[in-house]
């Protein structure tokens, strides 16, 4: 059986922006995703999946680019043709999703609010990807239990709708009976999320780890969960804690426009990341954005230090562009030789010095963030 999960796409109607000044002023100060090609992007990753025709697709959140209906109702249209070519596909929502005050249209110069769907709103929307072919739903929040053969269970679980980026305690006890459920008839359970069971990163843990991330992890214990699949950082990060290994997905719009592909025998689950194939414009287009908006961000750091000339803050700035790029990507990366440039970064002002540490010291345990075998 083969699955993808994709994650953090941020698709935009493009009914709502004509890709104007308005919308790049946005894009220039957001977080390194390919908004001004989205529908480029979405387009081929449509055309992957329909070409691929694996059994399922989760979609882990982040679905629309801030919440935008019309952002919804276009990427359905997507989604229906990708069951069309047989695939299943599966969503929760993510924290850009519903109910969003930041979901505006773009227009020339101007930027005005954009219809968002109400929780209700939501549900009608997306109740046929997984919602009502569900084993199981829970009873307040948008979390459900998917049959994906006689053996798997795929628990799809939303800590948005009820709080943000916590599973209610109805929804935890609900995940229960199903775990429950399924350990007594020997099923095996894929837990999803979208924000993530384990914090990633040393310094970008808060508000990115679920606030009661501790509560499902018992669960997952007790009741023999190895896997659980996130995104929400935009990291893509594969880390493994007491039997449990997390994928954090890198997101879909951002680097190297990649998604997992997943594939299971009845014991044992692969996963690797995987590319949208072909548009390599779009891809060397998205594959500058990032390591650009890293080296702006570290070299106003630097210019702050007048006791470095500028080839040297060059220099660090560029270093910090290829770790940033790297790990944010799962790439793996070689620092010898870097020592200056790196002591000027670890020393710098703000959080830049922390956070190059901490990049720093995830590169060099040289962890394989790209590719897993999972017994599940």
């Amino acid at each position: 059986m083969t699955l993808v999960q994709a994650t953090d796409l941020h698709y935009l109607s493009q009914r709502l922006t004509d890709n104007g000044p308005a919308f790049e002023r946005a894009v220039l100060h957001g977080d390194g995703k390919i908004a001004l090609r989205i529908e480029e992007l979405a387009e081929g990753f449509t055309e992957d999946i329909c070409r691929m025709k694996p059994e399922f697709l989760i979609y882990s959140g982040d679905l629309s680019y801030n919440g935008e209906t019309e952002s919804h109702k276009d990427l359905i249209r997507k989604l229906h043709r990708m069951e069309t070519a047989g695939t299943k596909v599966l969503v929760i929502p993510g924290n850009h999703d519903m109910e969003s005050p930041r979901a505006k249209t773009y227009q020339e110069e101007k930027v005005l609010p954009a219809a968002t769907p109400t929780k209700e709103e939501f549900f009608e929307l997306y109740r046929s990807f997984g919602y009502d072919q569900a084993e199981s739903r829970a009873p307040d929040s948008f979390s459900y239990a998917f049959s994906a053969g006689e053996n798997l269970v795929i628990l799809m679980l939303d800590a948005n709708s009820v709080h943000f980026n916590t599973l209610s305690d109805e929804t935890l006890a609900w995940a229960e009976e199903q775990l429950k459920k399924a350990s007594k008839v020997g099923r095996k359970v894929l837990g999803v999320t979208h924000e993530n069971l384990f914090a990633h990163s040393d310094l970008i843990s808060r508000n990115f780890r679920l606030e009661n991330a501790d509560a499902l992890r018992k669960l997952y214990l007790k009741y023999g969960v190895h896997c659980n699949l996130s995104g929400h950082i935009h990291l893509q990060h594969i880390q493994t804690e007491d039997g449990i290994t997390e994928a954090a997905t890198g997101a879909l719009s951002v680097g190297h426009l990649s998604y997992a592909v997943l594939n299971w025998d009845g014991s044992v689950l692969t996963y690797q990341k995987q590319p949208v194939s072909g548009h390599e414009d779009l891809h060397r287009e998205a594959e500058q954005i990032f390591p650009s908006s890293s080296y702006k961000m570290a070299r106003a750091v630097l210019e702050q230090d007048s006791s470095l000339n500028g080839e040297e803050k060059d220099r660090a700035s560029s270093l910090f562009a290829e770790m940033n790029t790297a790990y944010f990507q799962g790439d793996p990366m070689d620092l010898s030789g870097r020592e200056q440039e790196l002591n000027i970064l670890k020393s710098a002002g703000g959080q830049l010095g922390p956070f190059t540490s901490s990049i720093a010291r995830d590169l060099n345990k040289k962890i394989d963030n790209q590719n897993a075998v999972i017994r599940l």
